[in-house]
């Protein structure tokens, strides 16, 4: 009888310390992020606007925030707009740019259209280095450039989000 009580109790300790271990794993998970294209504008003699597709990844069991995203340019970083851009009418629709703070819920992946503007002397390489803001922590990331769009083909994917 005395070895069934400890065997239940071993039993449950380790099952609660597996069930610890697995809410601080889910907890902690990164958000990840992925640029999914990239379209730069002219717009004036060595002035740019930069717009972003951005998939945000949340896997962790609490949602996040984002609270600023900064584009690195030469040598200092630029904020993202503060508000919606308009950047597509089609009659009575309009696509808007997302501004920040930038909500994930848990478990969940979101797509964002970030605009930098007024850039001076911005040159797309193949990465492009942001830092975000996420939860009142600085996170630094470069990420690849696979997809840039001229005007035209920006136009046709923001047109499908207004579908």
């Amino acid at each position: 009888m005395g070895i069934i009580s400890i065997l239940i109790s071993v039993l449950s300790f380790l099952m609660s310390a597996f069930s610890l271990a697995s809410t601080y794993y889910e907890k902690h998970i990164k958000t990840k992020y992925y640029l999914r294209w990239v379209s730069q504008l002219s717009t004036g003699p060595n002035r740019s606007q930069l717009t972003i597709s951005l998939l945000i990844s949340n896997m962790s069991s609490r949602p996040s925030t984002i609270t600023n995203i900064l584009l690195k340019n030469q040598n200092e970083y630029v904020e993202s707009t503060w508000c919606p851009v308009i950047l597509l009418k089609s009659g009575q629709k309009t696509c808007y740019s997302d501004c920040t703070p930038l909500n994930v819920p848990s478990r969940s992946a979101k797509e964002f259209i970030i605009v930098f503007q007024y850039l001076q002397g911005f040159k797309l390489e193949d990465t492009i280095t942001f830092s975000f803001i996420i939860d009142e922590r600085e996170i630094k990331k470069t990420l690849p450039v696979k997809l840039i769009l001229d005007g035209n083909q920006a136009a046709m994917a923001m047109n499908i989000r207004l579908t």
